[in-house]
């Protein structure tokens, strides 16, 4: 007996699944003409460990863990479909396997990897590893500037204070996802969650830790793939964030708020503010800011936590009306935010940049070329429609982007069955959730008619503290008045400003006076310092914000002599990422005449790695060779290697030992970039050289191992050296050695 498997026409292997289900088929390939059928019992090879898998006979049937097939005995097809089993996805590549038996007897085994979107913070190593491998290689494979080139400044317009934020970004996760695909295909893009703590997500071996540099460049493990993260002589990672990391959830609303935004999406869409303005600005750099914020790895994890919350707050509507895209409240042009739809924002309107159109209300370019196609799915196919990013699992069109996230399931068209206590475990996870939302909007109500009565400074913070994003008039203008007046204490000022957020980004001159309030030095530093953030929340939210740029980087000029060295930087930060030509002439200068320097050289080298040109390259060579500041060398370092004439400083410096470890991290990298023979040569030699340091010899390798994966060439004669003393060397060589081997030889299908 000869079984023929094949998941949607797929005969061969490796297979993936999520909880969307999949269809599958099963044939006798051995059958014979009259053959008699032949019961064929489906289950989980291991029902113990590993991912695990369930089976539906078709798509309006209950799920169940096991499924028995009368499979015709002629060689026809018999029909079926199969998903992961909710909440026990794959922690590893193919650790979930179906047997199927015939009269107890296992006639064939076949092992699929349950793949879904998991929370950054639970990620395994393995997980963790595989993510940011494939991540790396396709920024070094050229792939990544069309990403970059969808969501600068030009586009800001085309997918920010619409309707089609949400849909848009979706699609634009899943196309990153695609083309991680090509490098790993169990690889998905995992979520930050900013509403809770995160401490597995801000460290060296993830995403980063700030350095004690003046930009917060960001320090990694030597094994992590994002010590390669280079782009186009932009500077180093930075990031710095303005709430503690390891011990609390970002500077954003609670879970429960967001998704109490009720009865639909008109309402809903008002996330765009806050949490996900409001999780980018909590940080300093490129993330902060929507032109630059794909800079940042991040960037995606973000993006993957508010169209998970998306769908959350979806899986919330009663039956699946949430995922109707004939619903009003599942999607609608027009919201609270952006009542006047435009083009791409409709229902049927193809998306930017996928659709190729430019010009009129579509921005001049559209990078990228059409939506990348998936070997799991011909859909939507190379030009999606908004209408597309609504069902996403297909529950009610039977249109999956396979996709799903780990604490979502996939509910059919009927009531499925409980097939294990976490499923009841989670329905109640639900119920208690939504007490959750009607709590938090109860005591929301109560807070705020509170509000508008109340005239003691005290009860008003607390009314405040327990009360959503202002909406309504009169607490508006209520709230105004606090914060307009200086007699009130500060902090009180500031809580009025932060829950002003989603009414000022719609009103031109509240804007204004936000930035009165910055730029003016006698008011509090606390206040001053919410301000500054507002107003780069704005770039993320507001739809009047563009036609506010002038007036905004002139008062951001004006404080790049600010006393308060943290306002300063970040003002110094919003010009750079706005390519203001006056900041660089004055950082520049402040380089050339010190006494004229109005920040650190350090923090001059990285601001101007924003727009740098060749004419800096002589001033960045000179500063390797004579500035007493490692910071500021190892900047413009990682800054030189767009200048092939500093290839020779790239390789004295990375050649000599008694240079610190990040300045020659730095010069390899650019090495890489001005000349791939020499780095080549230096870097096999470091990693085989016994007296080198231990990370020296770890970071080229680790820069060797992505130079391979994109190129396809790794030098096999090293590979079989480097095998051979693989038991002698260093810990952490041997464990980069090691996953690059084992992540080579472990998928055969790329």
């Amino acid at each position: 007996m000869i079984l023929e498997f094949a998941i949607n026409g797929k005969k061969q292997g490796p297979f993936y699944v999520g909880y969307t289900p999949a269809q599958c088929t099963l044939r006798l390939s051995d059958g014979v003409p009259g053959g008699l059928p032949v019961t064929i019992v489906l289950s989980n090879n291991d029902p113990l460990t590993g991912g695990q898998l369930v089976f539906y006979p078709n798509l309006s049937s209950p799920v169940s863990e096991t499924l028995t097939l009368q499979v015709p005995g002629d060689g026809a097809t018999v029909s079926y479909y199969i998903a992961g089993k909710p909440d026990v996805p794959s922690t590893q590549y193919n650790d979930a396997a179906i047997n199927f038996k015939h009269n107890d007897q296992s006639v064939r085994i076949i092992k699929f990897t349950v793949r879904v979107r998991k929370n950054a913070n639970s990620l395994t190593t393995i997980e963790r590893d595989k993510f940011l491998n494939a991540f790396v290689n396709v920024l070094l494979s050229g792939n990544y500037q069309s990403f970059l080139d969808m969501h600068n400044e030009a586009a800001n317009s085309q997918i920010h204070n619409r309707a089609a934020f949400l849909p848009w970004h979706r699609m634009y996760l899943l196309d990153l996802e695609r083309h991680l695909h090509e490098f790993d295909k169990s690889v998905m893009i995992p979520y930050w969650d900013f509403q809770a703590p995160a401490p597995n997500v801000f460290t060296l071996d993830f995403m980063g830790v700030p350095t004690s540099s003046t930009v917060g460049e960001l320090q990694f493990s030597v094994n992590n793939p994002l010590n390669n993260w280079y782009i186009n002589n932009l500077p180093p990672l930075a990031r710095i964030p303005r709430f503690n990391a390891q011990q609390s959830r970002a500077n954003v609303e609670a879970r429960s708020t967001t998704l109490g935004r009720l009865p639909g999406f008109r309402q809903f869409a008002s996330m765009e503010g806050n949490p996900h303005g409001s999780a980018h600005t909590s940080f300093t750099g490129p993330v902060n800011f929507a032109p630059t914020a794909p800079r940042d790895p991040l960037f995606f994890m973000i993006h993957a936590n508010v169209d998970r919350i998306w769908a959350e707050w979806q899986s919330l509507g009663t039956g699946n009306t949430l995922y109707d895209s004939t619903n009003i409240n599942a999607y609608s042009p027009e919201t609270n935010r952006s009542p006047n739809p435009r083009i791409g924002d409709y229902l049927d309107d193809t998306m930017w940049p996928w659709n190729g159109v430019t010009g009129g209300q579509r921005p001049p370019t559209a990078p990228g070329g059409p939506f990348i196609a998936s070997v799991f799915t011909n859909y939507p196919g190379p030009t999606p429609k908004v209408i597309d990013t609504i069902d996403y699992q297909g529950r009610l069109t039977n249109k999956s982007l396979y996709f799903d996230y780990d604490a979502i399931h996939f509910v059919n068209t009927v009531v499925p069955q409980n097939i294990s206590a976490m499923s009841t475990e989670k329905a109640g996870a639900a119920e208690s959730l939504k007490a959750d939302i009607k709590k938090a909007k109860d005591q929301n109500r109560r807070a705020l008619e509170s509000f508008l009565k109340s005239t003691d400074t005290n009860d008003l913070m607390a009314f405040l503290n327990n009360m959503d994003m202002l909406t309504d008039p009169e607490s508006i203008k209520k709230a105004i008045e606090i914060l307009r007046n200086r007699k009130n204490e500060t902090g009180i000022r500031v809580l009025a400003l932060v829950k002003l957020l989603e009414a000022i980004s719609l009103d031109e001159n509240l804007i204004k006076y936000v930035l009165s309030l910055l730029t003016d030095k006698r008011e509090p530093l606390d206040l001053r310092k919410e301000a500054l953030r507002t107003i780069e929340t704005m770039s993320f939210t507001s739809p009047v914000f563009p036609a506010l740029q002038p007036e905004i980087i002139q008062a951001f000029r004006g404080l790049i002599n600010d006393y308060d060295h943290e306002i300063r930087r970040d003002a110094i930060a919003y010009l750079a990422k706005s390519n203001d030509e006056f900041l660089q002439r004055t950082l520049i200068n402040g380089l050339q005449n010190h006494e004229e320097a109005v920040v650190s050289e350090e923090m001059a080298v990285h601001f101007l790695g924003y727009d740098i040109h060749a004419g800096i390259y002589p001033l960045l060579q000179k500063i390797v060779k004579t500035s007493s500041n490692d910071n500021s060398r190892a900047e413009a370092l990682y800054l030189l290697a767009g200048d092939p004439q500093a290839k020779e400083l790239s390789r004295s410096v990375f050649s000599d030992r008694k240079e610190l470890f990040d300045v020659r991290k730095n010069s390899l990298l650019a090495l890489k970039q001005q000349s791939p023979e020499d780095f080549l040569e230096l870097a096999q030699k470091a990693v085989l050289d016994g007296d080198e340091s231990e990370n020296i010899r770890a970071i080229s390798f680790n820069v060797l191992s992505h130079h391979w994966a994109v190129s396809g060439k790794p030098d096999e004669k090293f590979l079989d050296q480097v095998k051979k003393d693989l038991p002698n060397l260093p810990k952490e060589l041997a464990a980069g050695i090691t996953s690059f081997l084992e992540n080579r030889d472990e998928e055969p299908e790329r």
